[in-house]
């Protein structure tokens, strides 16, 4: 073991908190360094000193995944708390979660890491330098160079936005943002706006605007499905993800299902979201947001197609219509990848660093050493809180020595197989993964997998078959193996109730209520389709 060695944490967003915990955990000793005044990220409220470091958060910010899958696991978020957080609910949690296991005491606020690089003697040790960046009094900035054993880079790599090339762009005479710097509608009252995307950003954004907007437009590319946050009106989608049925049930199966469901939702044809039917299933964007049909179905957001060129107010589109007067253009377009203070070719043997070389998305396979990890340069189709928590678990067990990786031919299959994957189902390296399987493929590799039939071998009935029916909830990565928690059992039987219930402000007995239909057929055919998945799961693991 190689417990109190020194390491850096650069960043104290959620992956800059869940390194410094779990370094804690493992017996190291973190040192965080943030640029900011105070804890949070991507959370951190808005202001205008930081506005170029990456996706903003603008006000009407809500999470697009519930309150039991966006927190940690082994820190449930309060019973209180509504199904799904306001941003400033979040980061309150992130404020509760930082005290309770004091971390604020390992952080150097308004410092700012400008590089990482290789000690002298790294090829002995995989020591690292980290040069920091402070202000003294005076208003002078100060840099020094200090040495570590680890660092965890934790600022994420989506900084730089990206935007569409458009003819006619430098003739458009409105004004044009990227949605970094997008807070609050106010600026575009009674205007007519066009908004890129064709995701999450894109619509929230059309939504918000359109609320004090004139016209807005939202130009959806080859299109997108909406979806609520909610099934049947009641529980929350992503306790929809069962682990039977993700492992068992083909890919394309289940996105025909989520067709079927958004059909329910709103119509896409109708709406103008359809995808374009030559779009790969795998490749078409969900836009979660539960308010967009109706600002459709009342006109305030127009989708539109792909646009061909601008010119002076005007957009014209490529089925010939033309959108006119045009006061102001938004791109929800995305970010590009943006690795800060470390060289990029620690990262990435390609020179455009599209193509990344990183065991569990954390460990590049080009350094000799193992102390250097990255948390958090991936996005998620789901809650990214668990990924990065995992992420940071495994590399704090690898830096204090208690967790050996595979070897380096080891490695190098997983990471080609996973870049296989990625460019035949996206087209690209785009690294977007399901929280599920990625949390699953990490939490394998560091031991703490929740395994059905050892619950069961333990004698635990209930929790063997809460992890592979009941939601895919953090709490089961903290049921077994290292970091395990007394309390993942009372959280994963708690975690229905106080997110589906947490709205309930007016008791209701639903024994005599009119609106309480029975529910046997329903749950009949549940148990059918689960026994169903089971029988597959046991015959495609050859048991």
């Amino acid at each position: 073991m190689q417990a109190g060695r020194q390491v850096a944490v650069v960043g104290c967003g959620v992956a800059g908190l869940v390194a410094i915990k779990s370094c804690l955990e493992e017996g190291l000793e973190p040192t965080c360094f943030e640029m900011r005044s105070d804890i949070g990220g991507l959370w951190y409220p808005a202001d205008e000193q930081y506005i170029n470091l990456g996706p903003g958060m603008y006000d009407s910010l809500i999470t697009n995944t519930s309150k039991a899958m966006m927190c940690f696991s082994d820190f449930p978020c309060p019973a209180h708390y509504p199904p799904y957080l306001p941003h400033r609910l979040y980061l309150q949690y992130l404020h509760i979660y930082t005290d309770h296991f004091h971390l604020r005491e390992h952080i150097h606020f308004n410092t700012k890491v400008v590089n990482v690089h290789k000690h002298d003697d790294y090829s002995k040790n995989g020591r690292w330098v980290v040069v920091k960046e402070t202000k003294t009094n005076s208003g002078e900035t100060k840099q020094e160079g200090l040495e570590f054993d680890c660092v965890m880079l934790c600022q994420g790599f989506y900084r730089i936005p990206r935007s569409p090339k458009i003819a006619g762009m430098d003739s458009f005479v409105g004004g044009v943002i990227h949605a970094q710097k997008y807070r609050r509608p106010e600026p575009y009252r009674n205007k007519t706006v066009l908004v890129f995307g064709n995701a999450a950003s894109a619509g929230d954004i059309s939504v918000d605007i359109a609320s004090v907007a004139k016209q807005v437009y939202l130009c959806i590319g080859d299109g997108a499905l909406n979806i609520s946050r909610l099934h049947n009106g009641r529980t929350p989608l992503d306790f929809r993800i069962r682990r039977a049925l993700f492992y068992s049930v083909p890919s394309w199966l289940a996105m025909r299902a989520v067709l079927h469901s958004v059909r329910k939702w709103l119509d896409p044809v109708c709406s103008g979201l359809d995808p374009n039917p030559s779009r790969p299933l795998a490749q078409i964007h969900l836009v979660i947001n539960d308010q967009l049909p109706f600002k459709i179905i009342t006109g305030q957001v127009k989708v539109v197609g792909h646009v061909k060129s601008l010119e002076h107010d005007k957009a014209h589109l490529e089925d010939g219509t033309t959108l006119h007067d045009l006061d102001e253009i938004v791109f929800a377009t995305g970010y590009e990848h943006d690795f800060h203070a470390v060289d990029s070719s620690v990262i990435s043997p390609d020179p455009d660093g599209e193509k990344l070389e990183l065991f569990k998305m954390a460990f590049p396979l080009s350094q000799e050493h193992d102390t250097l990890a990255l948390i958090g340069c991936l996005r998620a189709n789901g809650p990214i809180p668990p990924i990065l928590e995992s992420q940071a678990r495994l590399a704090a067990r690898v830096m204090a020595g208690r967790h050996k990786l595979p070897d380096q031919a080891t490695m190098k299959r997983d990471v080609d197989h996973m870049n296989k994957k990625l460019l035949e189902r996206h087209g690209r390296y785009n690294y977007s993964f399901h929280y599920l399987l990625m949390c699953d493929d990490i939490c394998t590799e560091l031991g703490a997998q929740p395994v059905w039939w050892r619950l069961l071998l333990r004698g635990d009935l209930q929790m063997a078959l809460a992890v592979l029916f009941g939601p895919a909830h953090p709490f089961h990565y903290r049921l077994m193996g290292p970091g395990a928690w007394g309390g993942a059992r009372q959280a994963t039987l708690r975690a229905y109730n106080e997110t589906v219930f947490s709205i309930q402000h007016r008791r209701v007995d639903k024994s005599v209520s009119r609106m309480s239909a029975t529910r046997f057929p329903k749950v009949f055919l549940q148990i059918c389709i689960l026994v169903a998945a089971v029988f597959v799961a046991f015959w495609h693991c050859g048991y």
